[in-house]
């Protein structure tokens, strides 16, 4: 019988900087502490650090271990700057899009069925920046605002496109 892969991981590391001139934390992972996850070259994740969840990739680092980026933003709410240690735990993203699907933009795409179709299409990291934008406003009415604007932008692109094609 297959042995199970394993759903989360939690990993005591350091947060340290690539450097530069910009802030660029991350949290190296070792091989080894993910090595029961279904990881391949890289995986979207959850990752908890003092309480705080977010969705991350998990990114292929040299000598093959990996590495989680943190935002300015990720590092505040997890508490943390460069040089803290941290028990990252880990689990496997199995969202639909591998970021929140903000409500709003559910409604929107519920009533929008070419527009569900153009947002589908597109390649998965660009849903996922579309998403975080739309879901880091604050009001509900920006949200809305957002989806609205972005789902008819998109169906506009996909037109000229479909129209160049056809040229």
């Amino acid at each position: 019988m297959a042995k199970k892969k394993a759903a989360f991981a939690e990993v005591d590391t350091v947060v340290n900087n690539f450097g530069g001139d910009f802030l660029n934390l991350h949290i190296p992972i070792p091989a080894w502490s993910v090595a029961e996850l279904p990881v391949s070259k890289m995986a979207r994740m959850l990752c908890e650090i003092n309480g705080f969840e977010f969705p991350c990739a998990l990114r292929p680092s040299e000598g093959g271990d990996y590495y989680i980026s943190l935002s300015k933003e990720k590092a505040k709410k997890s508490k943390v700057i460069e040089g803290s240690q941290v028990k990252a735990k880990l689990r496997m993203d199995e969202s639909e899009y591998g970021f929140p699907m903000p409500e709003e933009l559910t409604e929107v795409l519920s009533q929008d069925p070419e527009g569900k179709i153009v947002f589908e299409a597109m390649k998965p990291g660009h849903r996922r920046g579309y998403l975080h934008y739309i879901g880091s406003a604050k009001s509900v009415d920006v949200r809305i605002k957002r989806s609205f604007q972005i789902i008819e932008r998109l169906k506009e692109e996909a037109w000229k496109k479909k129209l160049g094609d056809d040229l």
